[in-house]
């Protein structure tokens, strides 16, 4: 008798927990993310930008977003990036326009170096982003940022 009873209430468990009284269409899944190619199809450089800044790459091993808030000027690792237009228009460098500091910035971080910023280790930010992302990614990425 006690060895019915132990594999009955195992049971009754289990059958109770499958037939919760839910149907199937109850569990929705989860929304899906947009794949790399839909970003690109939507024509959407901020949209692109956003997807390719908070993403993660094995070639460096983190993403932008590892290192730069763009919601903020606080330095992370790099520099914060929300006010980087007002910094911009003090900064003393050869680039007549914001986008083309920035896309210097991304391809060569070591070109200029913000005069009394606090140093950063040599070749903190891999100078390998012209290997890894296309003009027209460095551009979506740059879109990202000064929308914020």
């Amino acid at each position: 008798m006690k060895i019915k009873l132990l594999m009955f209430i195992p049971m009754t468990i289990i059958m109770l927990t499958a037939c919760n009284g839910k149907d199937d269409d109850s569990i929705q899944p989860a929304p899906a993310q947009p794949t790399m190619t839909e970003v690109i199809e939507s024509e959407n450089p901020s949209s692109l930008g956003e997807t390719l800044f908070t993403q993660f790459y094995d070639e460096v091993g983190f993403s932008c977003a590892n290192c730069h808030y763009v919601n903020s000027d606080t330095r992370l690792l790099g520099p914060g990036l929300l006010s980087i237009e007002e910094r911009f228009a003090t900064y003393d460098v050869e680039s007549a326009d914001l986008e083309a500091y920035l896309a210097e910035s991304i391809l060569s971080p070591q070109a200029f170096i913000v005069p009394n910023d606090s140093p950063y280790p040599p070749n903190l930010m891999p100078r390998t982003y012209g290997d890894i992302f296309s003009e027209e990614e460095i551009d979506a990425i740059i879109s990202y940022i000064l929308a914020q």
